[in-house]
């Protein structure tokens, strides 16, 4: 049995705030510490819907000004925050709707935090009510710790698949193949790193002795069982595997995903991940020198991680 990765999780358990206000580290200066970048330009808009420039507040904390002006007769304004992993799909920021301005409470500045996880922001404009409407958009990003967050990136990774690989189970979105070289005596295919995500479906396909196209086994032939853990992919009444004489080895492949979002990781192993982090920054080396004494540094998480050890019978 080969398990093998596809698609690697496009976010982490821990944001990048989080690891350095677990780590304290401290701010070069005052005047360093914030950043002010325009999403939308403060100006008079005409009526119809703008879209902000992209801002980067990977690692930052972030509040959202709006700069509400003067509201002309009936026009209203209505923002709204979007955000995207990659710059390109962007989604709505839940709670991320300002209250509409109108003539009745314009000429304010209103305040919104960002508290996603994702690397890029924006702010999405709809003017309406026939007029113009003087407006702008700015985020205010925190950049307290700046310094160092390669490594602490680099950290951050580390800790999370060094623990899913230690418990034997996924804690973010991610799709791998699992590669077989015959069929299982058991009606059923035990799948790797719970949990089982029932969407999108495993996809399993095989290769016959000539080893040319692959075959793809109809998915009316089994069912996900996505409660057990590890998860299951389980024949369904009356089905078998296929009689197909398969090619010596590796002939058979699960595409699945498995994981979910960081929201579902329990905060024990959270914390037990900010630990292993703090171990990673510290310390650089494997061993410390005690004199001339060669030490091993213990990993203090091991405890809170025990719980949730996936096991294999």
């Amino acid at each position: 049995m080969i398990r093998k990765i596809v698609t690697p999780p496009a976010t982490e358990v821990i944001s990048l705030a989080q690891t350095k206000e677990h780590l304290r580290l401290e701010s070069i200066s005052f005047l360093t510490d914030f950043a002010l970048v325009n999403t939308l330009v403060l100006i008079s808009h005409v009526p119809g819907t703008y879209t902000g420039t992209t801002v980067t507040v990977l690692g930052f904390r972030a509040l959202v000004m709006l700069e509400a002006g003067t509201c002309a007769g009936a026009s209203t304004v209505d923002v709204h925050l979007e955000d995207s992993p990659d710059n390109v799909v962007w989604t709505d920021v839940p709670l991320g709707a300002f209250v509409q301005v109108t003539i009745a409470n314009d000429n304010t500045t209103y305040y919104k935090e960002y508290t996603g996880v994702q690397p890029y922001l924006r702010a999405v404009a709809v003017v309406g009510g026939g007029a113009n409407s003087t407006f702008g958009v700015d985020v205010l990003t925190d950049t307290v710790y700046a310094h160092d967050e390669t490594k602490i990136s680099l950290f951050i990774t580390t800790a999370r698949q060094y623990m899913e690989e230690t418990l034997g189970r996924a804690f973010i979105t991610q799709t791998w193949d699992l590669v077989l070289d015959t069929w299982p005596a058991e009606n059923y295919i035990t799948i790797p790193l719970p949990p089982l995500a029932a969407a999108p479906a495993p996809i399993i396909t095989y290769y016959d002795y000539d080893d040319v196209v692959p075959k793809t086994l109809a998915a009316t032939t089994y069912y996900v069982d996505t409660y057990s853990e590890p998860g299951r992919i389980v024949l369904n009444y009356g089905e078998s595997w296929p009689s197909d004489t398969l090619r010596p080895a590796n002939a058979i492949f699960v595409r699945y995903t498995c994981g979910g979002t960081a929201a579902l990781v329990p905060e024990p192993l959270q914390n037990a991940m900010l630990m292993l982090i703090g171990h990673l920054y510290e310390n650089r080396e494997m061993v410390a020198m005690t004199g001339a004494v060669p030490k091993e540094i213990p990993m203090a998480y091991k405890a809170l991680v025990a719980p949730y050890q996936t096991w294999s019978f």
